[in-house]
């Protein structure tokens, strides 16, 4: 994996942002994560699969490549696999702090053709579910 930090708060003075430029080499698997604060993924080149909740293939998995945002709560787990045939290449935005309106965990997909996946609920139970 590659990454390269583009904003933070001893870059920029920003009190709670963070802007990352990452990617993944072809076959990478980042394996299960949660981090303390609010991301956004905004993929921009390649191929790969976001599985939520659990490790793939046993939640719910989101086909994701160029133009796909993905939106997470604080602490919700997530794994990010690049299938592709070329670097799965991404930004993310984080701000620390915050959950969702309802203090659960929850999370959103859209895609280049403006389609919205929302599903709060965890274990919804999803395959591979392609958004665009």
């Amino acid at each position: 994996m590659e990454s390269k930090i583009i904003m933070s708060p001893e870059l920029s003075g920003s009190v709670r942002s963070y802007i990352l430029d990452e990617s993944l080499d072809v076959g990478e698997d980042l394996g299960v994560n949660k981090h303390p604060e609010e991301r956004l993924y905004y993929f921009t080149d390649g191929r790969g699969l976001m599985s939520i909740y659990e490790e793939f293939p046993r939640g719910d998995v989101y086909e994701i490549r160029q133009d796909t945002a993905v939106f997470l709560t604080p602490m919700l787990e997530h794994q990010i696999i690049n299938v592709g045939n070329s670097p799965l290449r991404y930004v993310v935005l984080m701000t620390t702090g915050g959950l969702a309106p309802d203090g659960d965990l929850s999370w959103s997909v859209i895609s280049q053709r403006g389609v919205v996946v929302e599903k709060p609920q965890i274990g919804a139970g999803q395959a591979t579910t392609r958004v665009f």
